[in-house]
């Protein structure tokens, strides 16, 4: 689980077990049963006006989400520490040894802040969480820079212990009638939301060895699903926050290495939260105030929401960025009223620095007919060029390219997709896996249509394929799916002869959501 959507909570039921990190959570004082909450840079508990639990948490809706719902982030600097980080403010717990506030570098994001986490004073928003023996499912929450439990009296929040005893010594004392003001549960927080059932098939023929997952997921920008789907699709399947939640859901699921999405707007919350799910990115915006006149601000059709664009996401404890570049099409084919846009990276193996692949994605024209047929070909050509020339630069090494390319291969073979599997040497991988492509990928109503590629070099064999479910028409987007698009994904083995020289970091085990 990674956001919590508004539901209410039957207490007696739930159990707390030892908090995983990645997953949100209520915080609850055992002693007083309150909630840990924030507001602004405040941190105390709360019954929201004397309601108990259950209310209260029923009361918890989508306004201020996430004032009372707390995430638990391992920390990469130390074991067995914690960071604590609230939802709404997008902020730590911290403490300088007496009074408990949220905090978080003015300077960056949820990442930066944990990556530059190094500093004498880091431990002031690290915390263990100790089980306590005396109590089921109840912890302390020991700050590691001071070696004091959060705790509260009242309404307010502190930290403290008693100097004459040391941790362990308060741990095993601590059975007075006053014992729960530092004891805590952890309620893990559920979604409220069910996607659509997909899985993993497994192609024929390919056997173990080293792999990577990459997905390729056209996210529906806000603003545009309004403008497109409103009035023939339920308000509720359209609000980017519902969809954001049910997004973040799938790419967890599917759990990839390499994330390659397009419409995606609202950057910052999406680089924080696959941030705090270890993943790094960098954006490619289609219209941006340093651009030419006619390009610097979204069309009327965005309905007031900011510009959409290409996001690229690697998984870092596997993967990081050796370079990459960002392109505008305008720039590369002289056609002055293309706004779309296309990322290339060369991505090294974390521990070694060696460049193991290249990834690019794009999203292009969109429309049926010559014109924007010609649009994609010029495209498509441009594209082609761009990649020969950052090969050049970089190096050779296995190929990925991603992207929701506005056409049916099977349909189009002069079209973009067509050309860059000839000029490259690239073909899809799930005709590789599965012997074709899937019959759509995207869905409008009464319309279908296969847009959305993975095509990969020679250097991979699919290992396994995001299934393709069979739906009716109007089915995307839904409550149960955030995007009129269908995410694809490909876990794709390395050719052996490669593996030496690749070695990249096992692979931690994928969380089922």
């Amino acid at each position: 689980v990674l956001l919590c959507e508004h539901q209410a909570i039957d207490i007696s039921n739930m159990s707390a077990a030892m908090p995983e990190g990645g997953c949100s959570y209520y915080v609850v004082n055992v002693g007083n049963e309150k909630f840990l909450g924030t507001h602004d840079t405040q941190v105390a508990v709360c019954e929201k006006q004397g309601m108990g639990i259950d209310d209260a948490s029923s009361e918890n809706t989508p306004k201020h989400v996430g004032n009372i719902r707390w995430k638990v982030i391992e920390c990469p600097h130390e074991a067995a520490a914690f960071y604590i980080l609230n939802l709404e403010s997008q902020q730590f717990l911290d403490t300088h040894g007496d009074d408990v506030r949220v905090w978080r570098r003015c300077d960056t994001n949820v990442e930066g802040t944990i990556s530059a986490n190094t500093s004498k004073h880091a431990r002031n928003i690290r915390w263990k969480l100790i089980k306590c023996p005396h109590e089921e499912d109840a912890f302390y929450i020991l700050n590691l820079g001071h070696q004091k439990f959060l705790d509260t009296h009242g309404d307010g929040v502190s930290v403290g212990r008693d100097p004459s005893t040391d941790v362990e010594g308060t741990v095993l004392a601590n059975t007075s009638e006053h014992s729960g003001s530092i004891l805590w549960r952890f309620l893990e927080c559920p979604t409220g939301k069910v996607l659509l059932p997909r899985r993993f098939v497994e192609c024929a023929g390919v056997g173990d060895g080293l792999s990577v997952t990459v997905m390729q997921f056209n996210v529906l920008a806000d603003g545009m699903a309004r403008g497109q789907f409103g009035g023939r699709v339920a308000s509720s399947a359209l609000a980017f926050g519902d969809r954001f939640i049910l997004a973040l859901m799938e790419v967890q699921r599917v759990s990839p290495d390499i994330l390659c999405m397009q419409e995606v707007n609202h950057f910052r919350y999406w680089q924080d939260e696959l941030g705090s799910l270890g993943y790094e990115g960098i954006f490619m915006p289609k219209y941006d105030a340093s651009y030419p006149l006619g390009f610097q601000h979204p069309p009327a059709y965005y309905k007031g929401q900011p510009t959409d664009g290409c996001a690229l996401f690697v998984r870092r404890d596997r993967l990081r960025f050796k370079s990459h570049v960002l392109r505008r099409f305008a720039d590369l084919t002289g056609e002055r009223d293309m706004p779309q846009v296309f990322i290339v990276a060369a991505l090294e193996n974390s521990a070694s620095a060696q460049h193991v692949l290249t990834v690019s994605l794009s999203h292009l024209k969109a429309g049926g007919g010559t014109l924007n047929a010609e649009w994609r070909r010029i495209q498509g050509k441009a594209w082609v060029s761009e990649m020969r020339a950052f090969i050049a630069s970089v190096g050779t090494a296995p190929l990925v390219i991603c992207g929701d390319m506005n056409e049916d291969m099977r349909c189009a073979p002069q079209g973009a997709v067509a050309s860059l599997c000839t000029c490259l040497g690239l073909s899809s991988a799930y005709v590789q896996g599965q012997g074709q492509d899937p019959a759509y990928t995207a869905i409008d109503g009464s319309w279908r249509g296969c847009l959305d590629y993975i095509l990969v070099s020679k250097d991979f064999c699919a290992r396994r394929l995001w299934e393709v479910p069979d739906l009716p028409d109007g089915a995307l987007p839904s409550p149960q799916y955030p995007s009129d698009h269908l995410a694809l994904a490909a876990e794709l083995s390395f050719d052996p002869g490669l593996e030496v020289h690749l070695n990249l970091q096992p692979k931690r085990p994928e969380k089922q959501s």
